[in-house]
């Protein structure tokens, strides 16, 4: 651990460096949120299913 922080610090004086970090930042990032986006929407759509199943069955 101590060697990764060494390293970790001499290259973050480097500007490519801190970019290519700031990108997979970034691309973590929205790939976590289209996940999330993709749960909440199929749990609304599996919510409306049930809702039309109870309208047509009563």
């Amino acid at each position: 651990m101590k060697r990764f922080k060494e390293w970790w610090k001499e290259n973050w004086e480097n500007r490519s460096f801190r970019y290519a970090v700031t990108i997979v930042v970034l691309i973590i990032a929205a790939i976590a949120v289209s996940i999330y986006a993709d749960i909440r929407d199929s749990g609304e759509q599996n919510v409306s299913k049930a809702a039309e199943y109870c309208s047509v069955m009563g």
